[in-house]
């Protein structure tokens, strides 16, 4: 169960990585672009993404990999889980889609610094999985 939570974990960031750079990034990747116009025509997706990620950080809290503490083993990375699920909670239910907020604007900078300091910590939770990331 331990190692099935793991996984769920780091695909669930790397999905919400690549949403949020998506809207930088759409040109030079096609599924990037993809990615982006199923997350802002679909509603239902914001909600799903949500609350599965609040299952997840659950789940990675009192699941941590062995060598961690029990309870909050990995805390980086639950903190990143609970934030990026809080963003889907504010995407939906302000209904924001991820193109409508321009390229240049303050949000813009900020949803790409968190974008890729959740991709730094997918690669080195999946890098170093053993490491306990507090």
């Amino acid at each position: 169960m331990v190692i099935q939570v793991y996984l769920l974990t780091l695909v669930y960031l790397l999905i919400g990585s690549s949403i949020l750079l998506s809207q930088r990034y759409s040109s030079r990747f096609i599924l990037l672009l993809d990615l982006q116009n199923v997350y802002s025509k679909n509603r239902k997706m914001k909600l799903f993404l949500a609350l599965i990620g609040l299952i997840l950080s659950v789940g990675g809290a009192f699941l941590p990999l062995p060598p961690g503490p029990v309870i909050l083993g990995d805390l980086v990375v639950i903190i990143n889980l609970f934030c990026l699920s809080f963003y889907y909670f504010y995407c939906y239910f302000q209904n924001i889609e991820s193109v409508s907020i321009t390229e240049y604007g303050m949000k813009a900078k900020a949803k790409m610094f968190f974008g890729w300091e959740v991709l730094v910590v997918v690669v080195l939770h999946f890098l170093f999985p053993n490491i306990v990331l507090i």
